[in-house]
């Protein structure tokens, strides 16, 4: 049999206490050593994996969206061309000018559509690569921005990100980066092209399809006119609830720069409403107990004394409140 060898006790008694080990915990850290770890991975921009499900989407709904609208108004285009064919009469020559004002209205929602998304790539781009940690520079600040006031002078700390931002707004998670002083002119930006991407391409869908069920294909333009149609339903349907949510967040940043606050403080408001009207109703529902529990007691307490008078021929019966000022009282009170 073994036994664990232990040092004599004039070695224990002599050791030092800075000889001996120390466990550290591993979420505290030294002031004068190396920042921990253990918080995990700091994020840097928004192109740094892992990406969101949000930030995955909103790729997928921009690009499927935008391919449906070119390779719709290409559809539409081929469409009219063949619409015109046909003898010189009346019929044909109404057609040929709808069929020209249809390729004017779809020249121009093209050529509104490049120029948003190439603004609307820029943006983007330049919010996706840019650290919002980094101070910004009015030097160097986009399109010769600068923010400025008590909004964007506070720095608040990103638990996603993990990291402090000046002027920081939120968290978005359809671009999977913080939003602070450095790109929110660039995430305005982007919202703001795309409600007029999403825009254009449902009110240039839902013209197409009416134009598409107004005027009957000629047997030489169907297919084209088929490939148009289901291109511009499902351009509709993918960008209908994009633009009422991108309505609804230009809408409620344009709301905050009237209230001057930016979407981390007004969270924190509503919070503190939210939890000011719980304790009233939690106060409300306690004195209403309190009150059902108080009404039996007093009750209780004023009793009134029955006593009959034997004197008389008839049975006198008199009533008296022994606590009436009391419970006067507790009436006014409540």
């Amino acid at each position: 049999m073994t036994r664990p060898l232990t040092p004599p006790p004039s070695q224990v008694s002599s050791a030092s206490p800075s000889s001996l080990p120390v466990h550290h915990s591993p979420r505290t850290t030294s002031s004068t050593g190396p920042p921990s770890t253990a918080v995990g991975h700091q994020r840097h921009n928004g192109f740094e994996r892992p990406f969101s499900r949000d930030q995955l989407i909103s790729w997928i709904g921009h690009s499927v969206s935008a391919v449906c609208f070119f390779l719709g108004a290409l559809s539409l285009c081929l469409c009219c061309t063949g619409q015109g064919n046909g003898p010189d009469n009346t019929d044909t020559s109404r057609r040929r000018n709808s069929c020209k004002s249809m390729l004017t209205v779809t020249v121009v929602a093209v050529a509104v559509h490049i120029v948003n998304s190439t603004v609307l790539v820029a943006s983007w781009r330049v919010c996706e690569t840019i650290d919002p940690a980094i101070h910004a520079d009015p030097s160097t600040s986009w399109w010769s921005s600068r923010l400025s006031g008590p909004r964007w002078a506070k720095t608040r700390y990103c638990a996603v990100c993990r990291k402090t931002v000046p002027g920081m707004d939120h968290h978005c998670t359809w671009l999977q980066t913080c939003i602070g002083r450095a790109n929110y002119v660039q995430f305005f930006t982007v919202a703001c092209t795309g409600t007029v991407q999403f825009g254009l391409q449902v009110a240039y869908a839902v013209a197409c399809l009416w134009w598409l069920y107004a005027h009957p294909m000629m047997p030489d333009a169907a297919v084209f006119g088929y490939v148009a149609k289901a291109s511009c339903i499902l351009c509709a349907v993918l960008s209908l609830p994009c633009m009422f949510m991108y309505v609804v967040l230009v809408g409620f940043h344009l709301w905050l720069m009237v209230l001057g606050y930016g979407t981390y403080e007004w969270m924190l408001r509503r919070r503190q409403e939210q939890r000011a009207k719980v304790e009233a109703r939690k106060m409300a529902q306690q004195a209403a107990r309190d009150n059902a529990t108080r009404a039996p007691r007093s009750s209780s307490r004023t009793r009134p004394v029955v006593t009959i008078d034997a004197r008389s021929t008839h049975a006198g019966i008199t009533v008296t409140d022994v606590r009436c000022q009391e419970r006067e009282r507790e009436l006014t009170t409540l």
